[in-house]
């Protein structure tokens, strides 16, 4: 079962030193990292915590609703964790506020989401597999 991660700080090439051992209880999907947070999706469900081991240990878990497992793609960019669900719904979630900051519902469900490196823009491919671009700011 592929439900086991290991994050290494990599300061110099020369050395490369585990700072972090994680058991998830399903099978990993898919990872996204930014220099502090991961977030893991595991059938349906996003796991968001920090990378190295520590003070603030705590996961989040999304959806927030324990019933929901329906986000079929996430991405951490920048200081946003972005993700979006089967029902057509995608959310930004601010990793320095630790709140949702913006919502945007689509017509249909949602499969993939390729934010840019900023998060000012992403592109959404449909359920129905038709290409849009998204702006958050308009």
């Amino acid at each position: 079962m592929n439900n086991r991660l290991w994050f290494y700080s990599c300061g110099s090439a020369r050395s490369a030193q585990l700072v972090n051992e994680q058991e998830y209880l399903g099978s990993v999907e898919s990872l996204s990292l930014n220099a502090t947070h991961a977030c893991v999706l595991i059938d349906g469900r996003v796991y968001l915590h920090p990378i190295e081991s520590g003070a603030s240990d705590k996961t989040t878990i999304f959806p927030r609703k324990e019933d929901e497992r329906s986000i079929t793609c996430a991405s951490i960019v920048g200081d946003f964790l972005i993700y979006a669900q089967s029902n057509g719904r995608l959310q930004y979630y601010s990793l320095v506020d630790g709140t949702e900051v913006n919502e945007y519902n689509h017509d249909t469900g949602i499969k993939r989401c390729y934010p840019n490196h900023e998060g000012t823009r992403a592109v959404l491919i449909d359920s129905a597999g038709i290409a849009w671009l998204y702006n958050p700011v308009n």
